[in-house]
C-alpha cells in the first residue's frame, strides 16, 4: 500500500525533524489583526530551544498539489512573514511533486524519504537547501497571535503555597484573556 501524503501526515512528521524542547505553532498567523496581510499564517513554524544557538527558527510551506504552489509564487508576498521571522524556509511536498529549479532562491525543498514505516519513522530528504538567514525579532503582533493559538498547559499538580495543592486540570478563561488583550490593544495595530 502506497503512503499518500496530505497536509496533516506531512506537518506531523515534519515534528520529528527537530530535537525534544523545541516550541511549534501549527498555522500560526504573522499578526493578530487583518490589515496588511497580517492573517497570512504559517503552515508550521518551530523554534529550537538552544539560546547559545541563537533560538533557530524554521517555517514550512506544506503543498500537496502543484496548482497550490503555483498559486503562491504568483503572490511573492504571500511567505514574507514566514521568511521575516525564521532562519529557514522550506516548500514541504509529497515526493516529485515540485522540481528543483521551480523553488525560489530563498527556499528549500523537503519531501518524504523512506518506506511504507513513513509514518512511524519518518525521515526527509532535502532536495533544495534552504539558505539561512538571520531572521527579524518577532513583533508584537506576532507574539499576542502566538499567544492567542495555543494555551499555556498547566501542569496537573500546581504547588501554590507551601500549604495549599491545586489538582486536575485549572479552569483557566483563555477566550475572556484574549478578549482583554484585544480590548487593550484596539487602535495599537493589533
Amino acid at each position: 500500500m502506497v503512503l499518500k501524503f496530505t497536509t496533516e501526515i506531512l506537518r506531523d512528521g515534519l515534528f520529528r525533524r527537530h530535537k525534544p524542547g523545541a516550541v511549534a505553532r501549527q498555522e500560526l498567523r504573522i499578526g493578530c489583526g487583518y490589515a496588511g496581510g497580517a492573517d497570512r499564517s504559517i503552515d508550521l513554524w518551530v523554534i529550537e530551544a538552544a539560546a547559545t544557538k541563537g533560538c533557530p527558527a524554521t517555517s514550512y510551506e506544506i503543498k500537496v498539489s502543484r496548482s497550490d504552489f503555483q498559486k503562491d509564487m504568483k503572490q511573492p508576498l504571500k511567505q514574507r512573514g514566514a521568511r521575516l521571522f525564521s532562519d529557514q524556509f522550506y516548500f514541504v511536498t509529497p515526493p516529485g511533486l515540485l522540481k528543483p529549479e521551480e523553488i525560489p532562491d530563498w527556499a528549500g525543498l523537503l519531501e518524504p524519504h523512506g518506506g511504507n514505516n513513513w509514518r512511524m519513522y519518518p525521515s526527509w530528504r532535502e532536495v533544495v537547501p534552504a539558505p539561512i538567514r538571520s531572521k527579524d525579532a518577532p513583533s508584537w503582533p506576532l507574539i499576542v497571535s502566538m499567544l492567542r493559538k495555543e494555551p499555556i498547559i498547566v501542569p496537573g499538580e500546581v504547588q501554590l503555597e507551601t500549604n495549599i495543592t491545586v489538582s486536575g486540570p485549572a479552569n483557566i478563561d483563555f477566550d475572556g484573556i484574549a478578549a482583554e488583550i484585544a480590548r487593550e490593544t484596539e487602535g495599537a495595530g493589533c
